[in-house]
């Protein structure tokens, strides 16, 4: 609000004309500039050109020139200012406006069918349709060579459909002879693998070779029909015929898992498949029996080489082991991780786990020793085995008025970026600070963090310090911004700070206005529905759903929803954290196929893996805000003596999740499988894939 009162005041000045003040002083300077900045924009919206040509001119000084620029050549397409434009590029090479005014010229010349410019001013852009224009626009003017050919060859072997603008480049190929059965069948191949039918039908069309005809006519069998085409399967061995395979089997792992162990058993000896195809269908066997819960999961899990083992099969291979408590299965795999892997948190943590399982307590101790010193989630659940603080390693980035004005000095775009963050302009704001962050070195990436921070551009200011790896600095990374109304919500609805600090933090990274592809709002990313829903309830009215962007009401709506999910899952924080992210609906499911799990055991085994992240990191996030709130005065003043006791603290001492009543059942239910399981221990049931 002084902002805007101080524009106001100044606006009303008769300001000089003169576009070089001497003996103006630094604050001056911006003053106006920024004044004069604000009434160009204005009158650029008001299509007012002379007062907008009249301003640019008095700024050519300031950082936002080259954009007052920008704005002026877009406006004057027609006028066909070509030189300019080219100028503009040339002078402008750093500044993310040049290749954005590039890609807006392109597609007027396209629109204005001027081929002959289009082709001059042409360069790379990642628009396939301008790329197919390009191409087909050289061909016609008789402009032929390997290296367009190769470029028209990489746009048709891809497993979708393309834009028109593509025909007639496929339509050239084809007239060159270039358009082999080979080539057909290599898009043909990724239009299965991606289920593009209608696709792989034109394709199948366009085969010469009765002989591939037929064999695209049984992949099409083995795709719609694996397990009774593999069945009745006698094609003689070839290259083609093991891709088929290959695909067959992936997609039969996904639907019938228990016909592949005999079928697999027996395919593998009668075709030469490479070792690259057989990995690919073992993983997918592992995993798919993880998923199902096969009882032959972890002994596939085993099978599989280590060079299989990315993130997707570690998380997999360890739920698995988790859902089986079979620790020993985990230490043996564990043991034969790569070093650097074996080390890591999530592997070290249950590695300790695994041995205090199996009585070995004296080997963990020194695992969780080493881990309670790191700030992380595995870190913090063992300190709390240990009864030791959280490690907060806390180190600040060095930032002065010198390291400030020599950054500026040295990227302009940084100083471009925080005019436009000045002036509410946050898309242009992000596209120069978003090019920045593809080339500033680790030290620069870092200092701008730390200024982001400094403007209170707290998102950017998170995720510039994680670009830079500067993890130490927790003022930077974990901000205290909206103090008062955090406050006011936590007392209002009777929960503690840090929680709704660190919701915000994983939600939103502080940033008011971001909506997500679902459509979720602001600080604490609330649906629409969901906000009505909880105002409802506290008495409020929602005039329009924007309301929910503004800090106070979408901070009170947030906690007001918090509140219901601690309620409705009783008090316990990990199910209400989950259920924020992914609704009490699968909170529910979850709790029922597994009533009676370690609350450190029960996040782990969270089937999404966006929610288990999700927890994670706002139980790490709430022991970081718990220490930083501690430093603060009126946080430490609301303290009462019943205050929380951190959820991990409740996982590290291994509380079960549910309640009494499911549990017992659910033990009873497995006391009772057991005596089945040895009333019929003569029954063979298959362990291994062979």
């Amino acid at each position: 609000m002084l902002k805007k009162l101080f524009l106001l005041t100044l606006l009303g000045l008769n300001l000089s004309l003169t576009p070089v003040f001497a003996a103006e002083t630094d604050d001056q300077y911006w003053e106006i500039r920024r004044i004069w900045f604000a009434q160009a924009m204005n009158a650029l919206a008001q299509k007012d050109w002379f007062q907008f040509q009249q301003k640019t001119l008095l700024l050519q000084d300031y950082p936002l020139y080259s954009y007052l620029r920008y704005q002026d050549l877009r406006g004057r397409f027609i006028l066909r200012p070509d030189a300019e434009i080219q100028r503009y590029q040339e002078q402008y090479t750093n500044v993310p406006f040049a290749k954005l005014l590039q890609r807006q010229w392109l597609k007027f010349l396209s629109k204005e069918q001027d081929w002959p410019a289009f082709i001059r001013d042409y360069v790379p852009q990642n628009n396939t349709k301008m790329h197919c224009q390009y191409i087909a626009q050289r061909w016609a003017l008789g402009q032929d060579n390997a290296d367009m050919r190769k470029q028209a060859r990489a746009l048709w072997t891809v497993g979708k459909s393309q834009p028109a603008a593509c025909d007639p480049v496929f339509d050239y190929l084809i007239a060159q002879g270039e358009m082999t059965d080979s080539l057909i069948w290599a898009r043909l191949k990724l239009a299965f693998e991606n289920s593009k039918f209608k696709l792989a039908a034109y394709l199948i069309k366009k085969l010469e070779s009765p002989a591939l005809k037929q064999q695209a006519a049984t992949w099409q069998q083995l795709h719609h029909a694996p397990a009774l085409t593999l069945s009745n399967f006698s094609a003689q061995d070839s290259p083609i015929i093991r891709e088929m395979l290959t695909h067959s089997f992936l997609r039969l792992a996904k639907k019938q898992l228990t016909d592949v162990p005999a079928l697999w058993s027996d395919f593998k000896q009668r075709y030469a498949f490479s070792q690259e195809q057989k990995s690919k269908i073992q993983r997918t066997i592992a995993l798919q029996s993880a998923w199902q819960e096969a009882p032959q999961a972890l002994a596939a899990f085993k099978a599989l080489p280590t060079a299989q083992w990315d993130k997707t099969v570690q998380q997999v291979f360890l739920q698995t082991a988790l859902k089986q408590k079979d620790w020993k299965s985990l230490l043996q795999m564990i043991s034969k991780l790569p070093a650097k892997l074996r080390h890591n948190p999530r592997w070290s943590y249950w590695q300790a786990r695994a041995l205090q399982a199996t009585g070995k307590w004296m080997q963990a101790e020194p695992l969780w020793q080493k881990l309670a010193k790191q700030r992380e989630f595995y870190g913090f659940l063992a300190a709390d085995k240990l009864g030791l603080p959280y490690a907060m390693n806390k180190q600040a980035i060095a930032l002065t008025p010198k390291i400030e004005q020599a950054l500026y000095q040295k990227h302009p775009g940084v100083l471009r970026a925080r005019e436009f963050y000045y002036h509410g302009m946050l898309t242009e704001a992000r596209r120069e600070w978003n090019l920045l962050n593809k080339y500033l070195a680790k030290t620069d990436l870092e200092t701008t963090a730390a200024l982001a921070r400094q403007w209170c551009w707290f998102d950017q200011a998170i995720f510039t310090a994680a670009k830079a790896g500067a993890y130490d600095d927790l003022d930077v990374r974990f901000p205290l911004n909206h103090f008062a109304l955090v406050m006011a919500a936590a007392e209002e609805q009777s929960l503690v700070m840090p929680w709704i600090y660190g919701i915000i933090r994983q939600e939103s990274a502080f940033n008011s206005k971001v909506v997500s592809h679902a459509g979720a709002m602001g600080l604490m990313q609330l649906m629409p529905a969901t906000g009505k829903h909880v105002a409802k309830r506290l008495g409020l009215i929602l005039e329009q759903s924007k309301t929910i962007f503004e800090p106070y009401t979408n901070i009170r709506l947030g906690a007001g929803y918090l509140r219901m999910m601690l309620n409705r899952f009783s008090g316990n924080y990990l199910l209400a954290t989950a259920a924020y992210n992914a609704g009490p609906g699968n909170v529910n499911r979850w709790l029922k196929a597994r009533p009676c799990e370690a609350q450190d055991i029960w996040v782990e085994l969270i089937p999404f893996k966006e929610t288990r992240r999700y927890v994670q990191s706002v139980m790490l996030y709430m022991g970081i805000y718990e220490q930083r709130l501690m430093n603060t005065h009126k946080y430490q003043a609301g303290l009462s003596q019943d205050q929380i006791v951190h959820p991990l603290k409740v996982a590290a001492q291994e509380h079960q999740v549910m309640n009494t009543r499911l549990c017992r059942l659910a033990k009873q239910k497995k006391k009772a499988e057991a005596l089945t399981r040895a009333d019929y221990s003569g029954t063979h049931i298959p362990t291994t894939l062979q």
